[in-house]
Protein backbone atom coordinates (compact mmCIF):
# COMPACT_ATOMS: atom_id res chain seq x y z
CA UNK A 1 0.00 0.00 0.00
CA UNK A 2 1.16 3.47 -0.35
CA UNK A 3 1.11 3.87 3.38
CA UNK A 4 1.64 7.32 5.27
CA UNK A 5 5.49 7.62 4.21
CA UNK A 6 7.88 6.02 6.67
CA UNK A 7 10.49 8.76 7.17
CA UNK A 8 11.53 10.39 3.65
CA UNK A 9 10.44 7.10 1.97
CA UNK A 10 7.15 6.62 3.61
CA UNK A 11 5.94 9.76 5.26
CA UNK A 12 3.42 9.21 8.32
CA UNK A 13 5.35 6.15 9.96
CA UNK A 14 3.05 3.29 10.19
CA UNK A 15 4.40 -0.07 11.01
CA UNK A 16 1.31 -3.04 10.39
CA UNK A 17 1.49 -6.76 11.73
CA UNK A 18 0.43 -9.35 9.76
CA UNK A 19 -2.79 -11.41 10.95
CA UNK A 20 -1.86 -14.38 11.50
CA UNK A 21 -4.33 -15.35 8.41
CA UNK A 22 -2.40 -13.23 6.03
CA UNK A 23 1.12 -14.90 7.83
CA UNK A 24 -0.17 -18.63 7.07
CA UNK A 25 -1.29 -17.66 3.52
CA UNK A 26 1.77 -16.36 2.62
CA UNK A 27 4.06 -18.78 4.07
CA UNK A 28 1.51 -21.33 2.31
CA UNK A 29 2.34 -19.99 -1.14
CA UNK A 30 6.05 -19.31 -0.50
CA UNK A 31 6.59 -23.14 0.52
CA UNK A 32 4.88 -23.53 -2.95
CA UNK A 33 7.61 -21.01 -4.89
CA UNK A 34 10.11 -23.46 -3.90
CA UNK A 35 9.28 -26.37 -4.91
CA UNK A 36 9.32 -27.08 -8.84
CA UNK A 37 7.31 -25.30 -10.41
CA UNK A 38 4.89 -27.01 -13.16
CA UNK A 39 6.11 -25.10 -16.45
CA UNK A 40 3.23 -24.11 -19.13
CA UNK A 41 6.11 -23.60 -21.92
CA UNK A 42 8.41 -25.78 -23.23
CA UNK A 43 12.04 -25.41 -21.65
CA UNK A 44 14.85 -24.96 -23.78
CA UNK A 45 18.72 -25.67 -23.02
CA UNK A 46 19.51 -22.26 -21.66
CA UNK A 47 20.48 -22.19 -18.25
CA UNK A 48 18.04 -21.33 -15.74
CA UNK A 49 19.19 -18.44 -13.60
CA UNK A 50 17.60 -16.50 -10.74
CA UNK A 51 16.55 -13.04 -9.80
CA UNK A 52 15.73 -11.83 -6.16
CA UNK A 53 12.51 -9.54 -5.90
CA UNK A 54 11.84 -6.99 -3.18
CA UNK A 55 8.37 -6.04 -2.51
CA UNK A 56 6.52 -3.98 -0.15
CA UNK A 57 5.94 -4.88 3.30
CA UNK A 58 2.29 -4.08 3.44
CA UNK A 59 0.22 -7.77 4.06
CA UNK A 60 -1.96 -7.10 0.77
CA UNK A 61 0.47 -5.99 -1.45
CA UNK A 62 3.47 -8.12 -0.48
CA UNK A 63 0.36 -10.86 -0.85
CA UNK A 64 -0.09 -9.44 -4.70
CA UNK A 65 3.58 -9.99 -4.92
CA UNK A 66 3.53 -13.54 -4.23
CA UNK A 67 0.62 -14.26 -6.54
CA UNK A 68 2.81 -12.66 -9.26
CA UNK A 69 6.13 -14.26 -8.31
CA UNK A 70 4.56 -17.57 -8.23
CA UNK A 71 2.77 -16.93 -11.66
CA UNK A 72 5.94 -16.15 -13.36
CA UNK A 73 7.68 -19.08 -11.76
CA UNK A 74 5.43 -21.25 -13.55
CA UNK A 75 5.31 -19.80 -16.68
CA UNK A 76 9.15 -18.87 -16.77
CA UNK A 77 10.98 -21.99 -15.34
CA UNK A 78 14.45 -20.45 -17.13
CA UNK A 79 13.88 -16.99 -14.85
CA UNK A 80 13.23 -18.08 -11.10
CA UNK A 81 12.33 -14.97 -9.26
CA UNK A 82 12.96 -15.32 -5.34
CA UNK A 83 10.96 -13.22 -3.54
CA UNK A 84 11.73 -11.53 -0.21
CA UNK A 85 9.58 -8.80 1.50
CA UNK A 86 10.89 -5.76 2.94
CA UNK A 87 11.44 -5.80 6.83
CA UNK A 88 8.42 -4.01 8.48
CA UNK A 89 9.99 -1.43 11.58
CA UNK A 90 12.99 -0.38 9.25
CA UNK A 91 12.80 2.95 6.69
CA UNK A 92 13.06 1.00 3.22
CA UNK A 93 15.61 3.88 2.13
CA UNK A 94 18.03 2.77 4.76
CA UNK A 95 17.22 -0.74 3.75
CA UNK A 96 17.98 -0.37 0.30
CA UNK A 97 21.17 2.37 1.08
CA UNK A 98 22.75 -0.66 3.54
CA UNK A 99 22.32 -3.20 0.77
CA UNK A 100 23.51 -0.94 -2.10
CA UNK A 101 26.60 -0.13 0.59
CA UNK A 102 27.31 -3.58 0.93
CA UNK A 103 26.06 -4.96 -2.35
CA UNK A 104 23.47 -6.72 -1.47
CA UNK A 105 20.86 -5.41 -3.63
CA UNK A 106 17.63 -7.44 -4.69
CA UNK A 107 17.79 -7.31 -8.71
CA UNK A 108 14.26 -5.82 -8.93
CA UNK A 109 12.19 -3.67 -6.22
CA UNK A 110 8.88 -1.81 -6.49
CA UNK A 111 8.87 -0.15 -3.63
CA UNK A 112 10.82 2.95 -4.39
CA UNK A 113 9.73 6.76 -3.69
CA UNK A 114 10.85 9.13 -5.96
CA UNK A 115 12.71 11.12 -3.96
CA UNK A 116 15.62 8.35 -2.56
CA UNK A 117 16.02 7.02 -6.14
CA UNK A 118 18.20 10.18 -6.84
CA UNK A 119 20.23 9.46 -3.37
CA UNK A 120 20.40 5.68 -5.23
CA UNK A 121 21.87 6.89 -8.19
CA UNK A 122 24.25 9.22 -6.85
CA UNK A 123 25.54 6.32 -5.19
CA UNK A 124 25.62 4.28 -8.47
CA UNK A 125 23.35 1.85 -6.96
CA UNK A 126 20.41 1.80 -10.04
CA UNK A 127 20.54 1.03 -13.50
CA UNK A 128 19.29 3.69 -16.17
CA UNK A 129 16.29 1.55 -18.11
CA UNK A 130 16.75 3.87 -21.03
CA UNK A 131 18.99 0.57 -21.78
CA UNK A 132 15.87 -1.40 -21.94
CA UNK A 133 13.82 -0.81 -25.23
CA UNK A 134 10.70 -2.99 -24.59
CA UNK A 135 10.76 -2.24 -21.23
CA UNK A 136 10.42 1.47 -22.25
CA UNK A 137 8.15 0.93 -24.50
CA UNK A 138 5.77 -0.84 -22.35
CA UNK A 139 6.06 2.03 -20.00
CA UNK A 140 5.16 4.28 -22.19
CA UNK A 141 2.16 2.52 -23.61
CA UNK A 142 1.28 2.11 -19.78
CA UNK A 143 1.97 5.43 -18.33
CA UNK A 144 2.42 7.71 -20.76
CA UNK A 145 5.33 9.85 -22.02
CA UNK A 146 4.69 12.78 -19.52
CA UNK A 147 5.17 10.07 -16.63
CA UNK A 148 8.12 8.97 -18.23
CA UNK A 149 9.66 12.44 -18.33
CA UNK A 150 8.47 13.37 -15.07
CA UNK A 151 10.60 11.06 -13.33
CA UNK A 152 13.75 11.32 -15.41
CA UNK A 153 17.16 11.85 -13.23
CA UNK A 154 18.83 15.36 -13.60
CA UNK A 155 21.71 13.92 -16.12
CA UNK A 156 18.79 12.84 -18.21
CA UNK A 157 18.46 9.31 -17.32
CA UNK A 158 15.85 7.48 -16.61
CA UNK A 159 16.18 5.09 -13.57
CA UNK A 160 12.25 4.16 -12.09
CA UNK A 161 9.36 3.23 -13.57
CA UNK A 162 6.03 4.63 -12.61
CA UNK A 163 4.36 1.74 -10.91
CA UNK A 164 1.34 2.72 -8.80
CA UNK A 165 0.20 6.04 -7.50
CA UNK A 166 -2.51 6.80 -5.10
CA UNK A 167 -4.01 10.76 -4.65
CA UNK A 168 -4.20 12.43 -1.66
CA UNK A 169 -8.18 13.27 -1.07
CA UNK A 170 -10.34 14.22 2.11
CA UNK A 171 -11.96 11.41 3.55
CA UNK A 172 -14.85 12.39 5.13
CA UNK A 173 -17.74 11.15 7.87
CA UNK A 174 -21.06 10.83 5.65
CA UNK A 175 -23.07 9.95 8.29
CA UNK A 176 -21.80 12.49 11.07
CA UNK A 177 -22.18 15.13 8.45
CA UNK A 178 -25.50 14.47 7.82
CA UNK A 179 -26.65 13.76 10.97
CA UNK A 180 -25.67 17.14 11.69
CA UNK A 181 -27.27 18.83 8.52
CA UNK A 182 -23.75 19.82 7.18
CA UNK A 183 -22.35 19.08 3.89
CA UNK A 184 -19.01 17.87 2.77
CA UNK A 185 -17.28 21.30 1.80
CA UNK A 186 -15.31 21.95 -1.29
CA UNK A 187 -13.90 25.62 -0.61
CA UNK A 188 -11.61 26.91 2.60
CA UNK A 189 -15.13 29.05 3.92
CA UNK A 190 -17.10 25.98 3.47
CA UNK A 191 -14.62 23.63 5.51
CA UNK A 192 -14.36 26.57 8.46
CA UNK A 193 -17.95 26.96 8.83
CA UNK A 194 -18.37 23.24 8.46
CA UNK A 195 -15.47 23.03 11.21
CA UNK A 196 -17.00 25.89 13.49
CA UNK A 197 -20.68 23.32 13.67
CA UNK A 198 -18.65 20.35 14.54
CA UNK A 199 -16.44 22.63 17.06
CA UNK A 200 -19.82 23.65 19.09
CA UNK A 201 -20.39 19.74 19.55
CA UNK A 202 -17.06 18.77 20.76
CA UNK A 203 -15.73 17.40 17.41
CA UNK A 204 -12.26 18.31 15.58
CA UNK A 205 -12.75 19.12 11.55
CA UNK A 206 -9.43 17.54 11.27
CA UNK A 207 -5.79 16.67 12.86
CA UNK A 208 -3.54 17.50 10.35
CA UNK A 209 -0.25 16.72 12.42
CA UNK A 210 1.76 20.27 14.23
CA UNK A 211 4.89 18.70 14.71
CA UNK A 212 7.92 20.00 12.16
CA UNK A 213 8.61 16.54 10.78
CA UNK A 214 8.89 17.05 7.17
CA UNK A 215 7.00 13.76 5.93
CA UNK A 216 3.90 14.90 7.65
CA UNK A 217 3.65 17.63 5.30
CA UNK A 218 2.60 15.03 2.85
CA UNK A 219 -0.67 14.91 4.15
CA UNK A 220 -1.49 18.44 4.78
CA UNK A 221 0.40 21.22 3.19
CA UNK A 222 1.64 20.13 0.58
CA UNK A 223 -1.55 18.51 -1.33
CA UNK A 224 -3.47 21.46 -0.22
CA UNK A 225 -0.71 23.94 -2.20
CA UNK A 226 -1.45 22.24 -5.59
CA UNK A 227 -5.61 22.49 -4.90
CA UNK A 228 -4.84 25.59 -4.55
CA UNK A 229 -1.87 26.41 -6.74
CA UNK A 230 -3.76 24.14 -9.61
CA UNK A 231 -1.07 21.93 -9.92
CA UNK A 232 1.62 24.62 -10.10
CA UNK A 233 4.47 23.21 -9.66
CA UNK A 234 6.57 23.46 -6.02
CA UNK A 235 9.70 23.69 -7.72
CA UNK A 236 10.79 25.55 -10.59
CA UNK A 237 13.29 24.11 -13.25
CA UNK A 238 16.41 25.00 -11.89
CA UNK A 239 15.04 23.70 -8.30
CA UNK A 240 14.29 26.96 -7.03
CA UNK A 241 11.18 27.77 -4.90
CA UNK A 242 8.23 27.95 -7.40
CA UNK A 243 5.85 28.46 -4.26
CA UNK A 244 6.67 31.69 -3.39
CA UNK A 245 3.24 32.67 -4.56
CA UNK A 246 -0.03 33.61 -3.05
CA UNK A 247 -1.11 29.83 -3.53
CA UNK A 248 1.42 28.68 -0.70
CA UNK A 249 0.21 32.43 1.51
CA UNK A 250 -3.51 31.06 0.97
CA UNK A 251 -2.85 27.70 2.40
CA UNK A 252 -0.79 28.86 5.32
CA UNK A 253 -3.66 31.38 6.15
CA UNK A 254 -6.12 28.29 5.85
CA UNK A 255 -4.58 26.01 8.28
CA UNK A 256 -3.40 29.34 10.75
CA UNK A 257 -7.20 29.61 10.93
CA UNK A 258 -7.94 25.78 11.72
CA UNK A 259 -5.77 25.69 14.40
CA UNK A 260 -6.77 29.57 15.61
CA UNK A 261 -10.12 28.52 16.11
CA UNK A 262 -9.75 25.09 17.58
CA UNK A 263 -11.20 23.14 14.62
CA UNK A 264 -7.66 21.28 15.00
CA UNK A 265 -5.98 20.35 17.72
CA UNK A 266 -2.58 21.82 18.64
CA UNK A 267 -1.16 18.63 20.66
CA UNK A 268 -0.08 15.66 18.64
CA UNK A 269 -3.47 13.52 19.89
CA UNK A 270 -2.90 11.26 17.42
CA UNK A 271 0.38 9.12 17.36
CA UNK A 272 0.09 7.25 14.51
CA UNK A 273 -2.52 6.51 11.89
CA UNK A 274 -4.20 3.95 13.65
CA UNK A 275 -5.15 6.36 16.41
CA UNK A 276 -6.82 8.59 13.70
CA UNK A 277 -8.88 6.38 12.16
CA UNK A 278 -10.03 5.34 15.12
CA UNK A 279 -10.79 8.77 15.90
CA UNK A 280 -13.02 9.31 12.67
CA UNK A 281 -14.98 5.73 12.99
CA UNK A 282 -15.91 7.36 16.97
CA UNK A 283 -16.67 10.28 15.46
CA UNK A 284 -14.44 12.37 17.29
CA UNK A 285 -12.98 14.02 14.20
CA UNK A 286 -14.65 14.21 10.79
CA UNK A 287 -11.87 14.41 8.32
CA UNK A 288 -9.13 12.58 7.01
CA UNK A 289 -6.28 13.71 4.42
CA UNK A 290 -5.73 10.34 2.81
CA UNK A 291 -5.02 7.91 0.73
CA UNK A 292 -7.23 4.86 -1.15
CA UNK A 293 -5.46 2.11 1.28
CA UNK A 294 -7.86 3.53 4.27
CA UNK A 295 -10.92 2.26 2.61
CA UNK A 296 -10.33 -0.87 3.75
CA UNK A 297 -8.83 -0.08 6.94
CA UNK A 298 -11.46 1.87 8.20
CA UNK A 299 -13.82 -1.17 7.24
CA UNK A 300 -11.97 -3.36 8.96
CA UNK A 301 -12.40 -1.20 12.11
CA UNK A 302 -15.62 0.13 11.99
CA UNK A 303 -17.09 -2.48 9.55
CA UNK A 304 -20.27 -0.97 7.92
CA UNK A 305 -21.32 0.83 10.57
CA UNK A 306 -19.41 4.40 9.81
CA UNK A 307 -20.62 6.00 6.25
CA UNK A 308 -17.68 7.67 4.51
CA UNK A 309 -16.88 8.96 1.68
CA UNK A 310 -14.14 10.96 -0.52
CA UNK A 311 -13.72 14.66 -1.97
CA UNK A 312 -11.15 16.32 -3.61
CA UNK A 313 -9.30 18.82 -0.91
CA UNK A 314 -10.43 22.00 -0.14
CA UNK A 315 -9.91 25.00 -2.09
CA UNK A 316 -9.34 29.02 -2.15
CA UNK A 317 -12.88 30.49 -1.90
CA UNK A 318 -12.49 32.04 -5.10
CA UNK A 319 -11.42 28.79 -7.46
CA UNK A 320 -14.29 27.95 -9.74
CA UNK A 321 -16.39 24.71 -9.19
CA UNK A 322 -15.83 24.07 -13.16
CA UNK A 323 -11.92 23.91 -12.68
CA UNK A 324 -10.55 20.59 -11.84
CA UNK A 325 -8.84 20.21 -8.22
CA UNK A 326 -5.25 18.86 -8.45
CA UNK A 327 -3.67 17.07 -5.38
CA UNK A 328 -0.16 15.16 -4.45
CA UNK A 329 -0.18 11.89 -5.93
CA UNK A 330 1.89 9.15 -3.83
CA UNK A 331 3.69 6.80 -6.22
CA UNK A 332 6.32 4.06 -5.75
CA UNK A 333 8.06 3.25 -8.66
CA UNK A 334 10.06 0.17 -9.86
CA UNK A 335 14.02 0.21 -10.01
CA UNK A 336 16.57 -2.44 -11.73
CA UNK A 337 19.60 -2.49 -9.13
CA UNK A 338 23.10 -2.02 -10.45
CA UNK A 339 24.11 -4.92 -9.02
CA UNK A 340 22.31 -7.85 -10.87
CA UNK A 341 24.03 -10.36 -12.62
CA UNK A 342 21.21 -10.71 -15.07
CA UNK A 343 20.12 -7.61 -16.62
CA UNK A 344 18.04 -8.68 -19.62
CA UNK A 345 16.04 -11.26 -16.91
CA UNK A 346 15.34 -8.40 -14.65
CA UNK A 347 14.00 -6.26 -17.20
CA UNK A 348 11.81 -9.14 -18.41
CA UNK A 349 10.77 -9.70 -14.67
CA UNK A 350 9.97 -5.58 -14.62
CA UNK A 351 7.89 -5.75 -17.80
CA UNK A 352 6.22 -8.79 -16.54
CA UNK A 353 4.95 -6.51 -13.08
CA UNK A 354 3.63 -3.23 -15.25
CA UNK A 355 1.83 -5.66 -17.41
CA UNK A 356 -1.92 -5.72 -17.57
CA UNK A 357 -2.37 -8.62 -16.13
CA UNK A 358 -0.38 -7.87 -12.75
CA UNK A 359 -2.17 -4.51 -12.53
CA UNK A 360 -5.85 -6.13 -13.02
CA UNK A 361 -4.34 -8.39 -10.29
CA UNK A 362 -2.99 -5.09 -7.68
CA UNK A 363 -6.36 -3.59 -8.49
CA UNK A 364 -8.19 -6.14 -7.12
CA UNK A 365 -5.96 -7.33 -4.40
CA UNK A 366 -4.45 -3.85 -3.09
CA UNK A 367 -7.80 -1.82 -3.53
CA UNK A 368 -4.58 1.00 -4.82
CA UNK A 369 -3.94 2.37 -8.53
CA UNK A 370 -1.50 1.15 -10.37
CA UNK A 371 -0.93 3.82 -12.66
CA UNK A 372 -2.14 3.43 -16.41
CA UNK A 373 -3.89 5.65 -18.85
CA UNK A 374 -6.28 3.23 -19.65
CA UNK A 375 -7.85 2.83 -15.88
CA UNK A 376 -10.67 4.57 -16.80
CA UNK A 377 -11.72 2.68 -20.26
CA UNK A 378 -10.31 -0.64 -19.83
CA UNK A 379 -12.86 -3.27 -18.84
CA UNK A 380 -10.85 -5.13 -16.68
CA UNK A 381 -10.31 -2.03 -14.94
CA UNK A 382 -13.67 -0.29 -14.70
CA UNK A 383 -15.94 -3.35 -13.92
CA UNK A 384 -13.53 -3.28 -10.61
CA UNK A 385 -13.33 0.13 -9.90
CA UNK A 386 -17.78 -0.43 -10.07
CA UNK A 387 -17.78 -2.70 -7.59
CA UNK A 388 -15.58 -0.46 -5.17
CA UNK A 389 -17.16 2.55 -5.89
CA UNK A 390 -15.00 4.31 -3.71
CA UNK A 391 -11.69 3.39 -5.39
CA UNK A 392 -13.34 4.49 -8.66
CA UNK A 393 -13.36 7.82 -6.92
CA UNK A 394 -9.76 8.18 -6.48
CA UNK A 395 -9.21 6.76 -10.03
CA UNK A 396 -11.02 10.04 -11.45
CA UNK A 397 -8.62 12.24 -9.41
CA UNK A 398 -5.89 10.48 -11.02
CA UNK A 399 -5.90 12.37 -13.70
CA UNK A 400 -4.88 15.31 -12.01
CA UNK A 401 -2.36 14.96 -9.64
CA UNK A 402 1.53 15.78 -9.15
CA UNK A 403 4.26 13.96 -8.04
CA UNK A 404 6.99 14.89 -5.59
CA UNK A 405 9.35 17.42 -7.08
CA UNK A 406 12.24 15.91 -9.25
CA UNK A 407 14.71 17.28 -6.65
CA UNK A 408 17.72 15.00 -4.65
CA UNK A 409 17.22 17.44 -1.78
CA UNK A 410 13.04 17.50 -1.76
CA UNK A 411 12.82 16.46 2.01
CA UNK A 412 15.26 19.08 2.99
CA UNK A 413 12.55 21.83 0.83
CA UNK A 414 9.36 20.37 3.34
CA UNK A 415 11.35 21.04 6.20
CA UNK A 416 11.83 24.42 5.51
CA UNK A 417 8.51 24.68 5.06
CA UNK A 418 7.73 22.82 8.04
CA UNK A 419 9.30 24.95 10.41
CA UNK A 420 6.99 27.61 8.97
CA UNK A 421 3.98 25.84 9.14
CA UNK A 422 4.82 25.08 12.70
CA UNK A 423 5.54 29.03 13.33
CA UNK A 424 2.62 30.27 11.45
CA UNK A 425 0.24 27.83 11.70
CA UNK A 426 0.62 25.81 14.55
CA UNK A 427 1.72 28.30 16.83
CA UNK A 428 0.32 31.77 15.06
CA UNK A 429 3.80 33.55 15.74
CA UNK A 430 4.56 34.36 12.44
CA UNK A 431 2.65 36.04 9.44
CA UNK A 432 1.60 33.54 6.68
CA UNK A 433 3.26 35.55 4.08
CA UNK A 434 6.75 36.23 5.32
CA UNK A 435 7.05 32.30 6.64
CA UNK A 436 6.48 31.65 2.86
CA UNK A 437 9.24 34.42 2.15
CA UNK A 438 11.34 32.77 4.98
CA UNK A 439 11.19 28.88 3.81
CA UNK A 440 11.71 30.16 0.11
CA UNK A 441 15.33 31.60 1.31
CA UNK A 442 16.18 29.02 2.50
CA UNK A 443 15.23 27.05 -0.68
CA UNK A 444 17.22 29.19 -2.46
CA UNK A 445 20.00 28.80 -0.13
CA UNK A 446 20.16 24.88 -0.69
CA UNK A 447 20.05 25.21 -4.63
Amino acid sequence: MNRPHQHGSDPGGVSFAWPPLVVLAALTIVLALTAPAVAQNKPDKKQPVTITYWCSPYPNEAGWAITMTRLWNQTHPNIRVRLQAIPQGRLTEDVLTEAIKNRTTPDVCSHLFPVNVHEFVGMGGLLPLDSFPQLIASARKRSGDAALSGFRSPDGKLYQLPWKCNPIMLQYNAGLLKKLGLKPPRTYGEFLAVGDALRKRDIYAWAPNPSDKFFKRYYDFYPLYFAAAAGHPFLDGRGGPAFKNTASVAVMDFLRECFRRGYAPRDEMYQNDAALNEAFASGKIAFLVTGPWNIPMIEEIAGNTVQFSFIPVPVPDSRSPAKPTYTYGNFRNIGIFSNTKHRAEAAQFAEFLISRQSDVAFLEMCSELPYRLDLLTDPSFTTLLKQNPYLGIFARQLANVRSVENAPYFNKVLGAISKQYVECAVQGRKASRQGVIDAAAEVTRMN
